[in-house]
């Protein structure tokens, strides 16, 4: 499972291969490590007088980063990119892209406008993905679109605008790992479940997001109660933090459901 930290970079001691290489002061050759290249195992590290560096973990891991907090993690069929401001994920057929900036908006006209232009925009999204990762992508514009109004309204929220924009950011975030690890579950395939059951790893990083994900829509909540905004505004936001709370409840179903698949071999690893 390739872990997304709250910047979008890759969390290392989770990425396949790298929490096991063996390191060994033996394998390290210290003329290569002057030189910026340094291979333990299969981990291969390569950087530059730019701050640029390589990380290759076998044939199946890649991230690259550019020094300047911009960075391109492959990791089989999935590919992050993050550089702040128009971060993407591409999972087999399906690319999308995580919500980083709103155009503020000022009355209810410009938010509801802003919310319909960017749902029009999400729905074209998933008429041109391929049909087996449709449904994903659908569940994760729930999120996208509450996200975008969340940070479009922050100039009208007064001082909990920065409070709001900050936790829909987080939520955002989340959204990367908990949509690699729900495709891993869908594209697991017949055999692999009726021997093995369900991808428990993959269930419990869903969980795990979703629980904390709750905490933030609770937050959300409580942030909204205090505002002072009109009744229509104020109708539009709880409306995309309910879709918020429904997104985190799917998800926990999900996780649920996936850790409750036994296989025939299941029992041997408890």
């Amino acid at each position: 499972m390739l872990a997304l930290n709250v910047g979008g970079l890759p969390d290392m001691s989770t990425v396949p291969g790298i929490s096991s290489v063996p390191v060994q002061i033996s394998d390290i050759n210290i003329e290569e490590i002057q030189r910026g290249n340094i291979q333990v195992g299969n981990v291969q590290i390569q950087t530059d007088e730019n701050g640029r560096t390589n990380v290759q973990v076998g044939d199946d891991v890649q991230v690259q980063t550019d020094g300047q907090g911009r960075a391109n993690v492959r990791a089989g069929n999935v590919e992050v990119n993050a550089n702040g401001e128009n971060d993407s994920i591409t999972i087999g057929g399906m690319k999308f892209g995580l919500e980083r900036a709103a155009t503020s908006v000022f009355s209810f006209g410009e938010l509801e406008q802003s919310i319909e232009r960017r749902k029009q925009e999400l729905e074209r999204e998933v008429a041109s993905t391929t049909s087996d990762t449709k449904d994903i992508l659908e569940n994760v514009n729930q999120v996208r679109l509450a996200v975008h109004a969340l940070l479009a309204s922050k100039d009208m929220l007064g001082g909990i605008g920065r409070q709001v924009s900050q936790i829909a950011q987080q939520m955002n975030d989340s959204v990367a790992t908990t949509t690699i690890a729900e495709s891993k579950i869908q594209s697991r395939g017949f055999f692999s479940r009726l021997l093995f059951g369900g991808d428990s790893t993959a269930a419990e990083t869903i969980s795990e997001e979703a629980v904390k994900n709750q905490g933030y829509v609770q937050k959300l909540t409580g942030l909204l109660d205090q505002v002072n905004v009109p009744a229509d505004v104020q109708a539009t936001l709880e409306a995309q933090i309910d879709a918020l709370q429904a997104e985190q409840a799917r998800l926990q179903d999900l996780a649920e459901k996936e850790k409750g698949r036994w296989g025939i071999f299941s029992w041997r690893f408890f």
